[in-house]
């Protein structure tokens, strides 16, 4: 019945000169516009459910949790490592004045250091000019 009712339809729209419908476009006409919920040909009443799309669907609820736990992980982990660059900033910023204090105080070590040896370095360079001058030098 369905099918002799879209040849009908195909036939006579060409003969009444206009365009001929293709099979899809008959059987829509015959059928009504497609609802959601329901499946053509199959009777009155719902659509059965799919299993393959509860299936997709467990599966991808599965995902998403195990999504919002690493997140959440991520989350954990994140503010642990802002509380450790926190205490890290702290330490620094105690640790950078001693540093530059100790700097300080080796520098000034160092230029006693030379200070007080300045006069026997000049002595040294004194002695080791005179024995090593070209008049000191003999020749054999």
């Amino acid at each position: 019945m369905l099918q002799e009712d879209i040849i009908r339809l195909q036939s006579q729209a060409s003969d009444e000169g206009q365009e001929s419908m293709n099979e899809d476009e008959a059987f829509i006409k015959v059928l009504g516009p497609e609802k959601p919920s329901r499946l053509r040909g199959c009777g009155d009443g719902l659509k059965p459910p799919s299993k393959r799309g509860e299936r997709i669907n467990d599966e991808l609820i599965k995902e998403n949790e195990a999504l919002k736990k690493q997140a959440e992980e991520d989350r954990t982990i994140l503010e642990s490592l802002k509380t450790d660059n926190k205490e890290m900033s702290e330490r620094l910023q105690i640790l950078e004045p001693q540093v530059n204090s100790q700097e300080d105080q080796v520098h000034s070590q160092v230029q006693a250091v030379l200070k007080s040896q300045l006069p026997t370095i000049i002595q040294n360079m004194s002695i080791f000019r005179q024995i090593h001058s070209p008049t000191n030098v003999s020749y054999s």
